[in-house]
Formats: structure tokens, sequence, C-alpha cells
């Protein structure tokens, strides 16, 4: 958090911004952390990944929740027009599945999971980031599968293990065992995954600097 705020007072982006509120959001600080993802959305207002990563917050915010739908249309929207030009990045889509089932748009969701599992660039975080929407498709085997996958490629457990989206799973057995296997690596419980080109970026949270997987 203080290299994050060094960073913003050199120079205060929407980036920094939401790097700030991913580490804020992961430490328990929610009210700080909407403090930050607010700025971020008034920094980068045509930014998807800001609206949807401020969406999501406020989803898991308590006394917020009201809010995470308009955040979240404004997310779609804007990925909409942005796939309409670029389609190329599994990233886009793995985000835009994510944010259109939080929304309720289950068939719509589904859609845009499998054109994210089927191009390239569908690395580690968008393993995760699928694992999430299939959880909240109601796909408990498929879920587990993306999960077990990210994290045998490095993606950390420990955002696994606090996603509240992910609750549902905390008594699964085979949950429990893809995360205490992680935990025998020395490294299995904090490595943060890079992004695509390498870049380490923390989750929906994600790309652009947004919550990686947070659903």
């Amino acid at each position: 958090v203080v290299v994050y705020r060094q960073a913003i007072q050199l120079e205060p982006t929407s980036r920094a911004f939401s790097y700030m509120g991913t580490a804020l959001y992961w430490l328990g600080r929610h009210e700080e952390s909407l403090d930050a993802f607010q700025t971020c959305v008034g920094l980068g207002p045509k930014d998807p990944f800001a609206w949807g990563t401020l969406g999501s917050a406020y989803r898991w915010t308590p006394g917020h929740e009201a809010l995470a739908p308009a955040a979240l249309d404004r997310a779609i929207a804007l990925m909409r027009q942005h796939l309409e030009r670029d389609p190329g990045r599994a990233e886009d889509w793995a985000n835009q599945a994510l944010w259109l089932v939080n929304r309720g748009l289950e068939h719509e969701a589904a859609a845009a999971i499998e054109r994210a599992i089927a191009l390239p660039s569908f690395d580690l975080n968008c393993m995760a980031i699928a694992g999430g929407v299939c959880h909240l498709l109601g796909r408990r085997g498929e879920a587990l599968r993306w999960f077990r996958e990210a994290v045998s490629l490095g993606y950390g457990v420990t955002r696994l293990e606090k996603n509240p989206a992910l609750e549902g799973l905390r008594d699964d057995p085979e949950f429990s065992r893809i995360l205490g296997g992680a935990r025998l690596s020395p490294e299995g419980a904090y490595r943060i995954p890079s992004g695509n080109g390498g870049e380490s970026r923390p989750p929906d949270i994600a790309p652009s600097g947004s919550v990686r997987f947070l659903a």
C-alpha cells in the first residue's frame, strides 16, 4: 500500500488508484478501497475495467450492494464496444463473462467465457475467472477444473480463499484439496500471476489494473 501511495503521489493515474484499491480490498479495508476505485473511474470514465472493478467491489461491500448494478452495466456496455473493435483478447471476454453473470445474464456469460477459452491468450488469470464464472453458473465440475489448472500454473490461492464470491465452495472437499495442494509449494499461496505479456497485475479483480477475479 505504501508503494502504491508513493506511485500516486508521483503520477495519480487511473491504474495507480486501481492497484491501490485492489491492495486495500484484499487487506479487508473495503471502504478505503471504494474511495480508490471511485477515483479510478473518475480518471478513466471510459475504461470498462475501472467500472467492473468498482461494481464488483460494491457488490461485496456491505451497505453498497445497491450501487453494483449500475457500475457493472456500464462496464458491460463499454466492453461490448471494445470487443466490437478488438475481439482478440481472452482477458476481455473473461471479464465480460464475469460481469454478465453477476447481472444474471447467464446465457450471455456462458457464451463470453467460451469465447475466452477458445483464444490463444487464455492464461492463468483467465482460468481463475473462468472458474468463478462457471461456479456462478452452477457448473461445479468445470469451475473446479479451471481452479485446479490455474493453481497448478501458479495462481495465488490466497485470493481464492478470500474471494467472497466463492463462499459456496468453502466446504467443498475438492476445492479444499486444490488449495491445500498449492500450500505445499513454498510459493503457492503468494505467487502473483502475470497477465498477457508478462506484466504482473492485481484480479476483475484484473488488465488495466483491476481487481483480479473478484466476482
